[in-house]
This record gives C-alpha cells, structure tokens and sequence, in this order.
C-alpha cells in the first residue's frame, strides 16, 4: 500500500491527471493514511478527488477517513483552488473534521477571512447540516468570483438580521485611517453583491435598503465628509 500511496503522490505532479477515484481501497495504517493525505496536497491539476467505501471488516474504522484526514485535507484546500469535487461519502468524519472543511470554503469570522476561503471546491457527502453542497456551487469560467460575492453577500445579511447589525464588525475588521475611504466602494459592493445573488438563485433578499441605510447612518459617513 505505501509503493503504491507513493506512486500515487508522483502521478499527481502530473497535470494531465484531472480526476482520481480512490475506492474500496482499504488503507490500514495511521502513517499510510497519512502520506495519502500529503500526496493529495502535492496535486496543482487534480480537478475532481472522489474517496468512498475504503473499510473492511478488519479495520473499519481506521481505513476511513477521520476528522484528523479531514483537517489534513482542510488545510491543503486552502492554496489549493483546482479541485473543483471533492466527494467524502461514507467516512468517518464527524463534527470536529466537518467543521475544518467547512471553514475552508466558508470562513465567516471576518470578511477577509471569508475572501480568502477556497471558493472553487465544490464539497460532497459530509453533513447537509452545514450545507456544504451549496456553499461552492457554480463551476462555471466565473464560479471563483460569484461564489465570494454571494457568500458575502450572505454574512452580511446575517449580520444585518441577527440584530447587531454590520457595523461592529466593520468597526474592528476594517481599521486604520484610510478605512474611510473603503465606504463608498462598501455600499457600491452591497448593490452588486445583491443584484449577483438575486441573479444567481433567482430570488432577492428584501433588507438591500436596510444594509444601506445601516452604513449612510452609522459607518464613516460623518469621516467620510470631512474630507475635503
């Protein structure tokens, strides 16, 4: 299994190598699953990674993939932006490990965290508790972009629901003197970020007026004409 694990990790330097299925394909050892894992990380071209029903009645468990694979393959998603699927059905991945990946493509604890997220990989077969099926799911020439612009757009409207509001948040991700000069692009951004995603689910998100009165009322506007 390791010969072959290693063999593997060569072929995947190849980017003629566009898609890999791994089935019924019991790996039985911490440190192979390991080296499995680290191959994968090593592939620039691999557009679709399919690993399912890789268990026997001997090592059960350990022959799936587990939440310390899945941090594994996490990590490496997040300067990896050519895996465009990536199917984990039928692994032993729970909350821990579900969470990892979910945070790969969807990092919500600040906007540029949530910029810098991986917006190409299109993940299957984990929990439809984190709806992870639906965070990357345009794969077209132009999936990258439309996919940060609705995910964003999705925070802030979170943000905006839940009470809060946008504006503590921007208080404290967006600091410095010229911050000021991020207002006018900010509000523009609200704008297009709503009219892609109505565009793109065919439905609108009724609060557009409300974001922007949040910023004109409360975000930079008293700094912003000050300037002269």
């Amino acid at each position: 299994m390791r010969g072959a694990i290693s063999e593997l990790g060569k072929a995947l330097k190849s980017p003629k190598l566009k898609s890999l299925t791994w089935y019924r394909n019991p790996i039985g050892s911490v440190e192979d699953m390991n080296l499995f894992t680290r191959a994968l990380s090593q592939s620039n071209a691999l557009d679709e990674l399919t690993f399912m029903w890789n268990s026997n009645e001997n090592a059960f468990q350990r022959t799936k993939l587990n939440d310390d694979d899945a941090v594994l393959i996490a990590q490496s998603l997040g300067g990896n932006t050519h895996l465009r699927k990536l199917h984990l059905g039928n692994n032993n991945i729970q909350e821990r490990g579900m969470r990892a990946l979910y945070e790969a493509v969807n990092d919500t604890s600040t906007l540029n965290a949530l910029s810098d997220s991986n917006h190409s990989c299109h993940l299957r077969g984990l929990s439809e508790y984190l709806n992870l099926y639906a965070i990357n799911s345009d794969q077209d020439s132009n999936g990258l972009y439309t996919n940060r612009i609705c995910k964003i757009h999705k925070l802030i409207v979170k943000r905006y629901r839940n009470g809060g509001g946008n504006v503590p948040h921007l208080n404290t991700e967006m600091r410095g003197g010229d911050s000021v000069l991020l207002a006018p692009y900010l509000m523009e951004s609200v704008v297009r970020r709503h009219d892609s995603f109505q565009k793109r689910y065919n439905e609108s998100i009724e609060c557009l007026l409300g974001l922007l009165y949040e910023l004109v009322k409360d975000w930079k506007m008293a700094e912003l004409f000050s300037f002269r």
